[in-house]
């Protein structure tokens, strides 16, 4: 059993993901260096529903406002909306929410859940991968440093097709393979949430 507290095992799965999946098959250009100069900030929700996700989103908005080293933020949400209608009802709810509150210019929302799908394409597709993780999640990014980005990479447009395109050569088996082993330790034993 490991000695890590539960929110820690949950950042060490997440971290791992974006590490393996994201970072290594490229489906974020920017994330690499983001994630080796440390500046993700993770936070795990409990039993969290739509107002209670929107009032911690509001928490980590306010932190990013004082402390710009912290570059982007991840929710995470562990034991709600594991359903993903119920999820995207939620990231709808967060969209609304971060306009309401004067920040729909200042910073954006990304999606990923366990179960991603995106509209027109069946489940097993294995293009979803590019926006399936460990556990649901919102994604807080600065929108001042996505435009640095956007500017600085030669076609951000062609990025999606990329993605699908590497991810169904890939195949779903692989992405399974690589989601499972985020569940790993160094010692090979299985983090328990």
């Amino acid at each position: 059993m490991s000695t890590l507290s539960r929110d820690a095992r949950v950042m060490k799965v997440t971290e791992k993901w974006v590490k393996t999946v994201v970072v290594d098959h490229e489906f974020c250009p920017f994330a690499e260096r983001v994630l080796e100069a440390g500046s993700i900030a993770m936070r795990v929700l409990e039993q969290c529903t739509d107002e209670a996700c929107c009032d911690a989103m509001l928490d980590e908005l306010r932190g990013m406002d004082s402390d710009e080293a912290i570059e982007t933020a991840l929710l995470i949400l562990i034991n709600s909306h594991r359903d993903f209608e119920e999820y995207l009802d939620l990231v709808g709810h967060a969209e609304s929410f971060l306009e309401s509150n004067g920040y729909d210019d200042v910073y954006q929302l990304a999606s990923f859940h366990p179960d991603y799908c995106f509209v027109d394409s069946s489940p097993d597709d294995a293009a979803n991968y590019t926006n399936r993780s460990p556990f649901p999640m919102i994604h807080i990014l600065r929108a001042d440093s996505v435009e640095k980005a956007i500017e600085q990479h030669p076609d951000t447009m062609a990025i999606p097709e990329r993605n699908i395109r590497v991810a169904r050569e890939l195949g779903v088996d692989t992405f399974k393979a690589l989601l499972d082993q985020c569940w790993l330790d160094e010692s090979g034993n299985r983090l328990e949430i």
